[in-house]
């Protein structure tokens, strides 16, 4: 009996349920017990008005407790919406990449139009962090042998095969000790000189340029390509850009320092230039195209 009547709530009600009860007894005028009709209805005029104003809170919370729910279910559906826009938007990016390395592809055939273009995919390369030398797979069976020229897709040297089997071939890169490239500066005036591999450059992804005249103009930021010099590479490969000039007037002599175009520590595509009358050779020569 204690807990009941500890809840006010519950005596709230009883006394509701008391007053209408004294209510109906006394609605009748001719009633012994009509007089007891004012006291009972003027608390209960009170009792009335904290009902209503309690069911208003109450129908206040429970439109707040529906509105939050329907807030988080839109916010759900919002994100299931973000999730699938994001979602096309990496498929579009990577749609839109593919199409503009097949264009560059395209215009490879172009430029290149006496040599067939094969592509292939890395497959193994040597322990290290940079793709010095790696393996493709295609091999003699697509008609692949060594010296022949390794780009990317938008005409940028990575080497040349020095060894085939029958399903794979090894490219070594222009980064590797071995390699030499005749090159040109794509540039008014130009200037032939050569691009090595330098194993103390490899670490930093450069090469080095030697055989400079003293005439020709070489700055940082001049690009170099492929003269068409030595019979190995055709003329107009991008080979990469000047990063430093190191003058030694000593000995009337200078070299420069090269960022190839392509990035060495990640190869995942080549294309290999295979001259249309060009037969395979699985001899291996890793010599200068100088």
């Amino acid at each position: 009996m204690k807990k009941i009547f500890g809840n006010k709530i519950l005596l709230i009600i009883l006394a509701v349920i008391l007053s209408l009860v004294i209510i109906g007894f006394t609605s009748n005028p001719e009633s012994k017990l009509h007089g007891l009709r004012n006291i009972v209805t003027i608390p209960a005029k009170y009792v009335q008005e904290f009902f209503s104003k309690n069911t208003k809170k109450l129908n206040d919370i429970i439109d707040s407790i529906r509105e939050k729910r329907d807030l988080l279910e839109e916010n759900r559906l919002l994100k299931e919406q973000i999730n699938i826009l994001e979602s096309s938007k990496r498929a579009l990016e990577a749609l839109q990449a593919e199409n503009a390395r097949l264009r560059e592809a395209i215009r490879l055939k172009t430029k290149f139009a006496d040599y067939e273009i094969i592509g292939g995919n890395v497959i193994s390369k040597e322990s290290g962090n940079w793709f010095d030398n790696f393996r493709i797979d295609k091999g003699t069976k697509e008609g692949l042998g060594s010296d022949m020229v390794v780009v990317t897709h938008d005409n940028c040297l990575i080497g040349r095969i020095y060894m085939t089997d029958y399903n794979s071939s090894m490219i070594v890169s222009i980064i590797d000790q071995t390699m030499g490239i005749s090159g040109w500066i794509s540039k008014p005036g130009g200037g032939a000189l050569t691009v090595k591999g330098d194993i103390n450059l490899k670490n930093n992804g450069l090469c080095r340029v030697t055989n400079i005249n003293m005439e020709v103009n070489i700055q940082p930021g001049d690009i170099i390509e492929t003269s068409g010099l030595g019979g190995i590479y055709p003329k107009g490969i991008i080979i990469g850009e000047v990063v430093s000039v190191v003058e030694m007037p000593s000995l009337n002599e200078r070299y420069a320092l090269l960022k190839p175009s392509v990035d060495f520590k990640r190869i995942d595509e080549v294309f290999v230039l295979k001259q249309r009358n060009e037969s395979t050779e699985d001899d291996v020569d890793t010599g200068d195209d100088s």
